[in-house]
């Protein structure tokens, strides 16, 4: 009897789960490994950090998504190395060998060789991330309400963001209309009290869209009452207090949103000198340059397409995901890889939302801004959540929010929430 072959994909973002998506039920033993039990959304954890989302609505159990795959094996672990040689993979509990292997760990948030800024502020690439940022931002309204000190209560009611990417843009946007919200309930504090403050190394934000686009974008936050601040350099970081090249800004809330770089590859591959953003090289193919059993793929995947690095995007990470778990099955069974034709990244566009009624699409043939652009954005990020009881569910609290200008979840939770 012929042994089936083992393929083991660590890392339950986009590109691992398409990626064992399209090798489920076929005759193939697959093992997913993540430190979490389940699938994020990332792109939609600025709203549960707004109170807008629960956090279980954009998160999904790994095991559920793959609960009628029998050949497809989840594990919880931390994976501390691979060795290549052997073909086997380490973790903080178990050895594993493999015939073939997908690295698809992500990226997480660069901050340009100033480590020990991380400690003072946000980020939002985890749940516990998001309700973290979520419980802060409320108590500093609730606080704001209380205090005497004048200065202190300045510092509760002023938010910097660095980084004017879409997450950054979304932030800021988001923390706008929370304060918007929350000075309608609360008529002792104006919204004119309440400083947002957007800050970006670059001339212009959303850089990746077209400047049309871009100076919408700049429109529509000066309407929300944020402040943005272009061509302006971080230079220092400590506790609430950020000093930029255009001068200082004392605020309890500082949110971290600019730059990002691959995550867990490098390392676990012991490259000592990966690509740009610590991301792994691959072939167009997608394997290691020098192992055709190693692929790389999604955020920590440096793959040249028309000279240039494709970005770390989710649709990136879920093409290459699904190309591989095809390719795999091919090679599972035999064929010629010299057969299999090399990926091809296709652009369907990129898209950002800056407030309610307000965003930018810019798709292939046609950019789109105002109300269209923010119909797509919802319609797109509604098919890409994995799970239709999520996609109902957060269909419904978009319209709840719409509709009654209520956000569904505001409670400060006193849990010590660890990002």
């Amino acid at each position: 009897m012929v042994q089936r072959k083992k393929i083991i994909i660590i890392g339950g973002g986009f590109g691992g789960i398409f990626t064992a998506r399209k090798l489920a039920n076929h005759n193939i033993d697959v093992l997913l490994i993540d430190k979490q039990n389940h699938h994020l959304f990332q792109p939609l954890l600025y709203q549960v950090a707004a109170g807008i989302l629960s956090p279980e609505n954009v998160a999904i159990p790994l095991r559920l998504v793959f609960a009628d795959n029998k050949n497809v094996k989840v594990r919880m672990e931390e994976v501390l190395s691979v060795d290549k040689t052997t073909q086997k993979v380490i973790t903080n509990e178990n050895e594993y060998f493999y015939d073939f292997l997908v690295i698809a760990t992500g990226s997480t948030y660069n901050f340009f060789g100033h480590n020990e800024w991380a400690k003072h502020v946000f980020t939002l690439k985890t749940l516990a991330g998001a309700l973290k940022l979520k419980n802060h931002i409320q108590t500093q309204f609730e606080r704001a309400l209380v205090i005497k000190d004048s200065a202190e209560k300045e510092k509760l009611l002023t938010f910097a963001i660095v980084g004017a990417g879409p997450t950054g843009v979304e932030m800021a946007g988001i923390i706008s209309e929370i304060a918007k919200k929350f000075t309608q309930e609360e008529s002792t504090i104006k919204f004119q009290d309440i400083k947002v403050n957007l800050i970006e190394t670059a001339e212009r934000p959303l850089a990746a869209f077209s400047t049309y686009l871009s100076d919408y974008s700049v429109q529509a936050m000066h309407k929300l009452g944020i402040k943005v601040k272009l061509n302006t350099t971080v230079e220092e970081i400590r506790h609430n207090y950020i000093k930029t090249s255009e001068g200082e800004i004392h605020s309890n809330t500082i949110v971290w949103a600019a730059g990002v770089l691959g995550v867990g590859a490098a390392s676990l591959l012991n490259i000592l000198k990966p690509a740009r953003g610590n991301k792994v090289t691959v072939t167009e193919y997608l394997n290691l340059c020098d192992d055709d059993k190693v692929f790389v793929i999604g955020d920590t995947a440096e793959f040249i397409q028309n000279d240039r690095p494709l970005p770390g995007l989710g649709s990136v990470a879920k093409q290459q995901g699904i190309y591989l778990g095809r390719a795999l099955r091919k090679i599972v069974r035999g064929e010629d890889r010299r057969e299999i034709k090399p990926f091809k990244y296709e652009d369907y566009g990129i898209m950002a939302i800056i407030g309610k009624r307000a965003a930018v699409a810019e798709l292939p043939l046609v950019h789109l801004q105002g109300v269209p652009a923010w119909i797509l954005w919802g319609l797109v990020h509604l098919l890409l959540l994995i799970g239709f009881r999520n996609r109902a569910i957060v269909l419904f609290d978009w319209v709840w929010t719409y509709l009654a200008g209520s956000y569904s979840s505001r409670v400060i939770n006193q849990v010590n929430y660890e990002a």
